[in-house]
């Protein structure tokens, strides 16, 4: 069963939308965005994200659009691509009652490419697999009396996109302000800045603001230590509460430091230490403004 009907937005999102990628899609990314990872920490054990190919240097942090393009790369190797509809919403999914099949039943709605429409249809399976991830939809904000705002407002999805960021080499705009403190807030705060613009940063004071970003690598316990590989030992989730912790085998040394005085004390000063040390290789402490960016928690 389909029906055409108008193209309207957001039922679809437009053609131009459509690649390989998810939050690294052609779309979304920019010659200015990076991952939080460095060569080695973001890739299939069985297809190489290798520097030579890719063009990355070991122990940066690789560029969003390198993503895009070795995601590309995986799915054509694999011969993905034919069997991939991009441009299509799923409205719903009910499982098919009993004695009518088995499976799944979904509604979706999709974009025709050749006259514009968006269709609706039911498609049938016997098996759904849920994975849209936290990104998928973008998030935005309603803020009181934008209505009424002579500016501009857009969206940090939108960065990516040159006709709606072209205000950031527009000579008439002078200030910006950039509302969240996650890792989308520095990265639009750093290209305004980049962009010669003035730049009014706004976070909540309710101890969700500024999140903790590192450089890629970081000078801890007399070490040059790439964050990335620190972060992804098992002796460093050792440091870490977590209710599922005993269920990589390792109970003794959880026990030893969450549950005795003298191992809280080694996990206090082991996160003061590294927080220090991450404070000093970002620098956000060198001067008196920047310092107002360091998080108010640990």
């Amino acid at each position: 069963m389909s029906k055409p009907r108008k193209l309207t937005e957001p039922d679809c999102l437009r053609k131009q939308h459509f690649s390989i990628g998810g939050t690294w899609a052609v779309s979304r990314t920019s010659p200015l965005l990076k991952t939080q990872n460095t060569l080695g920490s973001l890739e299939y054990s069985f297809y190489s994200f290798s520097a030579e190919k890719f063009g990355v240097l070991p122990g940066a942090h690789i560029p969003g659009h390198k993503v895009q393009q070795y995601l590309q790369c995986v799915t054509e190797k694999f011969d993905l691509l034919r069997r991939t509809r991009f441009g299509v919403k799923v409205l719903s999914a009910t499982p098919i009652p009993a004695g009518s099949g088995e499976g799944w039943s979904h509604r979706t709605i999709s974009y025709e490419v050749d006259d514009d429409h968006c269709r609706e249809c039911i498609v049938r399976c016997k098996k759904l697999v849920v994975a849209t991830g936290l990104t998928s939809t973008p998030r935005t904000t309603d803020i009181a009396g934008s209505d009424a705002f002579l500016g501009e407002i857009i969206g940090y999805q939108d960065l990516s996109d040159p006709t709606k960021s072209k205000f950031l080499h527009c000579s008439s705009t002078r200030t910006v302000t950039v509302i969240g403190g996650s890792k989308s807030g520095h990265d639009a705060v750093y290209w305004g800045c980049l962009a010669g613009k003035k730049v009014h940063w706004v976070v909540p004071r309710s101890g969700n603001g500024i999140a903790w970003m590192t450089a890629a690598s970081t000078r801890f316990m007399r070490r040059d230590l790439v964050v990335e590989t620190l972060a992804t030992t098992r002796v460093f989730s050792w440091f870490s509460p977590c209710i599922f912790g005993d269920g990589d085998g390792f109970t003794w040394p959880r026990w030893l430091l969450h549950r005795t005085k003298l191992g809280r004390w080694l996990v206090r000063r082991f996160w003061r230490a590294l927080g220090d040390s991450i404070s000093a290789s970002s620098g956000i402490e060198r001067s008196d403004v920047t310092a107002k960016a360091k998080p108010d928690y640990e």
